[in-house]
């Protein structure tokens, strides 16, 4: 469906859907569980490719900026999602371990 209506192509390789938010601190406010299946358009001015794209693109934004920008599209339209960098790597623990990821 999204190749036929021109989301996939050869200006992105795949879409990332953001499947659910595990909830923390971090991420207060954005939703938990299962938030409809949003398409990961960007973070900060830079379009998502696929899914490698997007692990390196946030891996940079926590290094050189103080929060991380995601910029997705929702079944009620665009959402932008601001996340402290400085918080992100204690977070990243505190999920894996509340999770048993």
């Amino acid at each position: 469906d999204l190749y036929y209506r021109g989301s996939v192509g050869e200006h992105l390789r795949e879409v990332v859907v953001l499947l659910s938010i595990l909830a923390d601190d971090v991420n207060a406010g954005h939703g938990t569980g299962y938030v409809g299946c949003p398409i990961v358009d960007s973070v900060g001015d830079t379009k998502v490719m696929d899914l490698p794209h997007l692990v390196s693109l946030l891996e940079e934004a926590k290094r050189k900026e103080d929060y991380v920008q995601l910029e997705v599209t929702m079944s009620c339209g665009p959402y932008t999602m601001i996340l402290k960098s400085a918080d992100l790597p204690e977070a990243d623990a505190r999920i894996q371990e509340l999770y048993q990821l």
